[in-house]
């Protein structure tokens, strides 16, 4: 026997299903009595509702804050947690040092003189109140070397392992001195006399010092030695009187070059602490006089003072976690069904986050499923009082499951290297879970009658349900409603640059979750997520099935391929996309989503977060689950309501409630219940025309919407048009992309598709 569509069978379906219902009723007649009392709570046809109950003990964390306790994984010494007058805190530690260097009259006898040749300057080498010294006189006739050096060394410990510290700022100075006798020849000198034949160029040979600081390793090994500042003469000697004596600055190299020198020094380094500065004279004589030999007389050469300052702050390492964390009680009953779950905190910062750290945020996770919100803790604004996490609470329904004993961990995740000075506080209080959630079973003791015979009889009955299906559907598949569609993504949230990575999508009904978790798991233990095998799947026409549409969408990731359709029954459904991040986002953190799509309509969608890392940690997996949206809010001009009207059926015959404006408003009360109803929604769906840019009520609707972008994300707000060109969006609305629908025979494309899963072949 044929019938024309799907909905006659489901009429039979639902007939031979009451049928079961009436012979379970036959059975209940008579039974006895049970002194049994399931529960104290009116109720009646075996439902019994638990409204938002509370299931957080000692919310107000009053000390003892049992049986709240913490946690900290990564680096210890960067987190801290405490306890105070009901509130818990994370205590980010940091801490602010200096170093100085100084040579001056108190610290000259510290310098240690030694020596690069084996020829001591025959007028001295020395210290004194005005720094340390030597001087040279040098006869070409009698000696002694035409080319002495003399050094000094300091070592320095910076008093703690630099491994952990990040220097902030250097401040270098040095004054030098020299005095010499006139005979000493420079650039323009008369005093030189070449012989005419010679045709030498006398700048090119004249008698000069040079003074030079260089930092080194404690071997003070040539390979690790960095010069960091240097001077050489040109004109001490002239013979103008007032140019034998010299005092000046010696030239130094950028601050950031010597940070450079002391990070590399300090990396070297076993304690990651040591290392020495040098100072050092070089002197050069030159025979500048012709055939009767030359004196030079350097009566003085001396560093006067000298002053490196080194500042340095805490290094805080990245993925450093903090958690406090209550193990609470599983949610038990007759066959649970959870119909919402949400979590509300209060929190504070003692100061502003620094902008060193621009990824650092609060996680919310149950027994390791994060939920996809946090808070950005760059976007705090101080204010020494408490604050709403998020106005009106996370709905954290999707990671809550009954009979599971769960853990809830509300984490600070430190996701930036950063140098810190001081320590910063933020400190959580009033966390609040309110669970509502339904439980069904019978009034009736029959179930106590039933315990042992009742499983046969009932496989019984759906046995000869089956066969009769069997019959009347003639082996066309099922049909299957949206409302029982998960969705489930496994993917790597720590990837190397320009490396090809794998992101699994599943799709598959709630019940399913737990084997689509396993399936993820052994994905993992098998293959990583580090290679990328595609799964090419069959696009079936089916009969009844449903069609989906899969975009990825991470800005600066490449996916491929960039979409998918697939045809999805009640079974699990994979299928891979490769994602790669570029070089140039090394040290971020992306987000984005996965859309989800029935034909134009945006019904769901998966969040991403994939940190971009260089530094070879191993690869965590994620696995992110979520839901069909449950409810739509349309925003339109009243007069392109007849467009707008099919997708409102569209909608709500797939399960997802709608709301819009001129349904759900009443005059007086707009702007409380706008409110209500976009914060309710899942997804703040706008229709753009040249009607709507004008329309008061659409705009007082997408400026409402911009108010939850914070907590919910930029893809909360999703928009469409139909005319060419796009009326121009408000600058506000310009971050927001929206996609082009065709308005010429639109309304009976919906219509053909609302029932084309319908249709049977005749």
């Amino acid at each position: 026997m044929k019938f024309k569509n799907c909905r006659k069978k489901w009429s039979f379906f639902m007939l031979f299903v009451m049928l079961s219902a009436l012979i379970l009723g036959v059975l209940n007649i008579g039974s006895y009595t049970s002194n049994v009392d399931y529960s104290n709570t009116p109720h009646s046809s075996g439902i019994i509702s638990h409204l938002d109950e509370q299931w957080i003990v000692n919310p107000n964390l009053i000390p003892p804050v049992d049986p709240w306790y913490p946690s900290i994984t990564g680096d210890i010494s960067d987190v801290i947690t405490s306890t105070s007058l009901n509130q818990a805190n994370f205590v980010v530690i940091g801490e602010a040092r200096q170093k100085q260097v100084i040579l001056n009259s108190s610290t000259a006898s510290s310098w240690i003189p030694f020596y690069k040749t084996s020829l001591v300057p025959n007028l001295g080498v020395g210290d004194d109140a005005n720094g340390v010294y030597c001087g040279h006189d040098w006869d070409e006739m009698n000696g002694p070397s035409n080319t002495p050096s003399v050094n000094w060394k300091l070592s320095v410990n910076m008093g703690v392992d630099m491994s952990n510290f990040i220097i902030t700022s250097v401040a270098f100075d040095a004054v030098i001195n020299g005095s010499v006798d006139q005979d000493i020849d420079t650039p323009s000198d008369v005093q030189a006399q070449w012989f005419p034949l010679a045709n030498l160029s006398h700048s090119q040979f004249y008698d000069y010092a040079q003074f030079y600081v260089e930092i080194s390793d404690v071997s003070l090994d040539e390979i690790t030695t960095f010069r960091i500042a240097f001077n050489q003469t040109r004109m001490l000697g002239n013979e103008a009187s007032s140019n034998y004596v010299m005092q000046k600055s010696i030239e130094s190299e950028s601050e950031q070059i010597i940070i450079n020198v002391l990070n590399s020094l300090l990396n070297i380094d076993p304690g990651h602490n040591n290392f020495v500065v040098v100072l050092g004279i070089n002197i050069y004589c030159e025979d500048n006089v012709w055939g009767i030999g030359d004196r030079d007389q350097w009566d003085e050469l001396r560093f006067r003072t000298l002053n490196l300052t080194i500042s340095y702050e805490k290094k805080i390492n990245k993925f450093t976690t903090g958690s406090w964390n209550q193990d609470l009680n599983k949610i038990t009953g007759s066959h649970i069904k959870i119909t919402t779950a949400n979590l509300s905190f209060k929190f504070k910062i003692d100061q502003n986050w620094p902008i060193a750290s621009q990824n650092s945020e609060i996680r919310i996770y149950l027994n390791n499923r994060s939920h996809h919100e946090s808070i950005k803790l760059l976007n705090y604004v101080y204010s020494p009082s408490f604050q709403e996490a998020k106005i009106g609470g996370f709905n954290i329904s999707s990671i809550i499951l009954p009979y599971e004993n769960f853990t809830l961990s509300i984490q600070l995740f430190l996701a930036d290297n950063f140098e810190l000075g001081s320590n910063i506080t933020i400190s959580i209080t009033d966390v609040y879970l309110y669970v509502s959630y339904t439980e069904f079973f019978p009034d009736s003791p029959i179930f106590d009658v039933l315990s042992l015979v009742g499983p046969f009889l009932l496989a019984g009955i759906f046995f000869i349900l089956a066969i009769v299906l069997a019959a009347l559907l003639h082996r066309t598949p099922k049909q299957r409603g949206l409302k029982d569609l998960s969705f489930t993504t496994g993917y790597p949230d720590v990837v190397k640059p320009d490396t090809p990575y794998s992101l699994s999508v599943f799709f598959h009904i709630p019940e399913d979750t737990k084997n689509v978790a396993k399936r993820i798991d052994e994905k993992e233990k098998e293959n990583g997520f580090d290679t990328y095998t595609p799964t090419f799947e069959a696009i079936i026409e089916l009969k009844c099935a449903v069609t989906l549409k899969v975009i990825p969408n991470v800005e600066e990731i490449t996916f491929e391929p960039i979409k998918k359709e697939i045809s999805w029954l009640k079974d699990i459904k994979e299928f891979n996309f490769q994602l790669k991040a570029d070089s140039k986002d090394t040290g971020r953190t992306l987000t984005g989503t996965i859309d989800i799509f029935k034909e134009n309509l945006f019904i769901g969608q998966i969040p991403l977060s994939i940190t971009v890392s260089s530094e070879g940690e191993p690869t965590k997996i994620a696995k992110v689950g979520s839901r069909k949206f449950e409810s739509a809010f349309l925003s339109y001009s009243y007069s392109d309501e007849a467009l707008v009207l099919d997708f409102k059926e569209a909608y709500r015959s797939i399960g997802i409630e709608v709301f819009t404006a001129s349904g759900n408003i009443h005059s007086g009360k707009w702007e409380k219940l706008i409110d209500r109803l976009i914060e309710k929604s899942d997804v703040f769906q706008l229709y753009w025309s040249k009607t709507s840019r004008k329309s008061e009520g659409v705009t007082k609707e997408w400026k409402h919407a911009l108010k939850f972008i914070d907590q919910r994300g930029e893809h909360f707000i999703r928009g469409c048009y139909w005319e060419t060109p796009m009326p121009k969006l408000p600058i506000e609305l310009s971050q927001f992309h929206l996609h082009r629908i065709n308005e010429r025979n639109l309304r009976d494309e919906i219509r053909k598709k609302l029932t084309k899963e319908n249709e049977i072949s005749k």
